[in-house]
């Protein structure tokens, strides 16, 4: 995940939409194992630090990484590595306001607002939300082949 995570900053810094497009894409897929019955995987601390550094607020790759860890932590998850967890959310702040977002729009569950149940887990955003888009441009010409 780490390489897509740095194609991604790449094409950020140099507008490339179609790289982005495809680094949400497969963050996505490795974070939404399918089947829908598989265990979802959660991003490593280091990875939500990169990205927070490497990123302004409001974007796309955060969103990813803020609302599945948002999703995550409202399941009851409980990190592993707490201990790098809790110097990430010290040093990048910002990254923990993301994810504190998150959990606040996810309501009281009761399919009026927020998060919504699935079938075996929670409905997530769709991925096109997390595609940068330009002047006129959908996501029709995405490249889904890796």
């Amino acid at each position: 995940m780490r390489d897509y995570l740095a194609l991604y900053v790449f094409a950020h810094q140099y507008g490339l939409r179609q790289a982005q497009k495809a680094s949400v894409n497969a963050v996505s897929a490795y974070l939404n194992p399918l089947p829908v019955t598989s265990v979802p995987r959660a991003p490593s601390a280091g990875a939500v630090e990169y990205i927070g550094k490497n990123t302004p607020r409001h974007n796309p790759m955060r969103r990813v990484l803020s609302e599945r860890m948002a999703i995550l932590l409202h399941s009851g998850w409980n990190p592993d590595d707490s201990e790098k967890w809790k110097q990430v959310m010290k040093s990048r702040p910002d990254v923990c306001l993301d994810i504190m977002k998150q959990l606040l729009s996810f309501g009281d569950n009761d399919g009026e607002e927020g998060m919504r149940e699935g079938p075996g887990r929670p409905c997530y955003s769709r991925l096109s939300d997390f595609h940068p888009h330009g002047p006129g441009e959908d996501d029709s010409e995405v490249f889904l082949g890796f």
